[in-house]
């Protein structure tokens, strides 16, 4: 099965990173740790690499909004 040339795997996978991304924030929110907002930061954009679908781009909206 594929999804926007993204294979269920991969699509999958992106959504777990958006998943662990978004949890990294409400954490570094909480805590404010720097490295927490690094992390949900990348994985963000591992979240909006490779795929074309509306989640995708939502990723990286959210990872160009903790970057700044």
């Amino acid at each position: 099965m594929r999804l926007l040339g993204v294979g269920f795997a991969g699509a999958r996978a992106e959504a777990l990173y958006s998943v662990a991304a978004s949890l990294l924030e409400r954490v570094w929110r909480a805590d404010g740790e720097e490295r927490d907002r690094e992390e949900a930061i990348f994985l963000y954009g591992r979240a909006s690499s490779g795929s074309r679908s509306p989640d995708a781009c939502v990723a990286a909206i959210r990872a160009a909004e903790l970057a700044g």
